[in-house]
């Protein structure tokens, strides 16, 4: 047990009993149609915009709790509820899609979203408001500062170079 004193306040802080994973992921069904014509899988960036996926629904087979963001087996992509995707969509994004799908959770069937961005596109990111956190291959991390798309683009294809060489 660890006791922490802020502002005349003590907090004691203990090991948790129980240990909750949160953001576990959910698993297709093994019935899963992964060649169908809708399947998953066929959804990319040549068609995310129009592309009806066939989701089954999902369910928690897990002994947690659901969380606003999960992550999936399937792809990298993310499900997220309702409230995540508020919170995602207040921001300016890239191109995306939310799709609408079904988690079971303790028989209760309760709305998420599987969570899109197109790939190629960054040029919506505000280079001269942001800073970038680049990490070399010792682990070792620097921030960095772009003005624009195009100098941000010489500096990644000058690190590949040098990384190809090395």
């Amino acid at each position: 047990t660890l006791v922490v004193i802020m502002n005349r306040r003590h907090y004691i802080l203990e090991v948790a009993k129980e240990v909750w994973t949160f953001g576990h992921h959910i698993d297709l069904p093994d019935d899963y149609d992964f060649e169908g014509a809708n399947s998953l899988y066929k959804m990319d960036d040549s068609n995310f915009e129009t592309f009806a996926p066939e989701f089954p629904v999902f369910e928690n087979k897990h002994p947690f709790p659901l969380t606003d963001l999960i992550k999936h087996v399937f792809t990298s992509k993310l499900i997220v509820s309702q409230y995540m995707a508020d919170v995602l969509t207040s921001f300016k994004l890239p191109k995306h899609r939310l799709v609408p799908l079904t988690i079971v959770d303790k028989g209760e069937a309760k709305g998420y979203f599987f969570l899109y961005f197109a790939k190629e596109d960054i040029g919506f990111i505000d280079f001269k408001g942001s800073s970038f956190n680049i990490k070399n291959d010792l682990d070792e991390t620097r921030t960095m500062h772009f003005d624009n798309l195009d100098a941000f683009t010489d500096f990644v294809d000058e690190s590949k170079k040098r990384y190809e060489e090395y």
